[in-house]
C-alpha cells in the first residue's frame, strides 16, 4: 500500500512488484488467474514534492488450453506533496501526504481501457518505536469502461481504494549506531468500493525486509468481505516486491 514517505530531492526509487490473482469462475466469468508485474519509478523533485509513474504488465489464464493472453495495462502518473512531517526521535515520525494524477489509456485490448481517469488521494504514516501504522485512500474518477473488466474500476464506475496496515519490527529489537537491516511483520487491509455497489476487502499478512537502499516484501491476501456483481470475485492473491533506492 502507499506510504507518506518519498524520495529525497534528486533521488530515484524503483519498485518491481509481482502479483498473482486467483479468481472464482462461473458461467459469466472465464478468467481463472492473472499474473501482474508492476513497475513503479518515483523521483524526488524538492524536499516535499515527488513524481511517480506506474506501468503494469499482465499474463491472463482463462483456464482452458490456448486461452492465455499477455499485454500491458494503463500508465498512471502522479504528483505527491508532503503536507506534514513531525520527527519525534531518531526513528519515530508522523507524516502525511496528498497526491493526484491520471491514468492514461496505454493498455492493450485485454488489459487497458479507452478512457483517461484522474485520481486524488491522501496517505498517513506513523512510526512509533517498533510499531508502524499506515492509512491511505484514493478516489478515481472513471470516465470509461475497460475492454475486459477484471479489477476494481474496470466496469466504468468511480472507484474508492482504501488501505490500512500495521507493521511490527521483529529485528533488530533496538537500533545501534551501526545501520542494520530490519525485518518486519506486516498486516495489510486492502479494500475497494465502486459506485456501482461492488465492494471487496482483503486481509494480507506478510513480511518486509528493509535495508538502507533496498527492500523485499511478501504477503498473501484472503477476502474478508465481498459483494461483487460486475466483475470476477477474487479468491486469493500473492504479492512479492523489490524496492531499490538510487
Amino acid at each position: 500500500m502507499p506510504a507518506a514517505t518519498q524520495p529525497s530531492p534528486g533521488q530515484w526509487i524503483a519498485t518491481e512488484k509481482a502479483r498473482y490473482y486467483r479468481f472464482e469462475t462461473d458461467a459469466a466469468n472465464d478468467v481463472r488467474s492473472i499474473m501482474a508485474l508492476e513497475t513503479t519509478v518515483a523521483y524526488g523533485i524538492v524536499s516535499r514534492v515527488s513524481v511517480q509513474a506506474d506501468l503494469p504488465a499482465y499474463w491472463k489464464d482463462a483456464g482452458t488450453p490456448g486461452r492465455t493472453t499477455v499485454g500491458i495495462g494503463d500508465l498512471a502518473l502522479a504528483l505527491k506533496l508532503r503536507v506534514l512531517q513531525e520527527d519525534l526521535g531518531p526513528v519515530d515520525t508522523v507524516r502525511a501526504a496528498i497526491f493526484g494524477g491520471v491514468e492514461l489509456p496505454t493498455g492493450t485490448d485485454d488489459f487497458g481501457s479507452s478512457s483517461t481517469d484522474p485520481f486524488v488521494g491522501g496517505v498517513f504514516t506513523g512510526i512509533f518505536g517498533r510499531h508502524g501504522l499506515n492509512a491511505a485512500a484514493r478516489w478515481t474518477f472513471v470516465t470509461g469502461q475497460a475492454f475486459d473488466p477484471v479489477f476494481a474500476g474496470d466496469a466504468g464506475s468511480d472507484l474508492l481504494d482504501f488501505n490500512a496496515s500495521y507493521v511490527h519490527r521483529l529485528l533488530p529489537e533496538t537500533y545501534t549506531e551501526v545501520h542494520e537491516p530490519a525485518l518486519y511483520a506486516v498486516l495489510d487491509l486492502d479494500g475497494t468500493w465502486e459506485t456501482n455497489g461492488d465492494l471487496e476487502m482483503f486481509l494480507a499478512p506478510g513480511l518486509l525486509w528493509e535495508a538502507q537502499r533496498a527492500a523485499l516484501e511478501f504477503s498473501v491476501g484472503f477476502p474478508i468481505a465481498q459483494s461483487v456483481e460486475n466483475r470476477p470475485r477474487g479468491e486469493w492473491r500473492v504479492n512479492f516486491g523489490v524496492r531499490l533506492l538510487f
